[in-house]
């Protein structure tokens, strides 16, 4: 059995070689586990469905912000009668599946770069805002309104879809909001609930308003 010289020029150029392979593969290795825990971390971060940010990734965010000085505010939002929708024959849970889609792009176009949009339940999104003020929820609110209202009234394939077996139907949110400011003693998952309970009121508001 014969040994590497290791003053042998030949012996040290493979040796060099070996050790040059053996870095490009824990490179390539370490790249590869870097990809596959950034899939991971998609993957609990965002909504499968609909793209916006996980209820997790909005809990974990409400946990920084919590811990911010900034002024933080808080928009609950609910679609109005999906559940007709998705307990239709001829429409059901893949044509709900799509309003949860246009609802997200639409949540998504209304805020601000710096916000955050998810999830938070079944047809329930929630729009965190840092840096918040009065007036910037209002706006938010307001494109929010003129945004539905615009896709409604276009009547694309998604809205005729429906209108044809629903025809009373109308694609809308209901929402509530908060804001905590400085010397403000609420938590944010407190101001959460106190937003979430708003929006169910102006959701009865709505539907009050339709029956009179």
């Amino acid at each position: 059995m014969h040994s590497e010289n290791p003053h042998n020029p030949h012996s040290v150029l493979s040796r060099n070689a070996r050790l040059k392979q053996q870095n490009e593969y824990l490179r390539k290795a370490n790249a590869e586990l870097q990809k596959k825990l950034a899939e991971v971390t998609s993957l609990h971060h965002r909504d499968p469905l609909t793209g916006a940010y996980s209820r997790a990734y909005a809990l974990e965010r409400i946990k920084e912000l919590e811990n911010s000085r900034s002024v933080v505010g808080v928009i609950f939002v609910d679609m109005n009668d999906l559940k007709p929708v998705n307990d239709t024959p001829g429409l059901g849970h893949s044509v709900g599946d799509e309003c949860l889609k246009s609802a997200a792009r639409l949540l998504t176009q209304a805020i601000r770069s710096n916000d955050t949009l998810a999830r938070y339940g079944g047809d329930e999104y929630i729009i965190l805002l840092s840096r918040a003020t009065d007036d910037a929820i209002a706006q938010i609110e307001k494109r929010i309104e003129s945004l539905f209202a615009e896709y409604f009234s276009l009547n694309g394939l998604l809205i005729s879809t429906i209108a044809e077996v629903l025809p009373d139907w109308r694609f809308s949110v209901s929402f509530g909001s908060g804001i905590r400011k400085e010397g403000d003693t609420r938590t944010i998952l407190e101001m959460v609930n106190e937003a979430d309970a708003k929006m169910y009121l102006n959701k009865e508001a709505r539907k009050a308003s339709r029956t009179r």
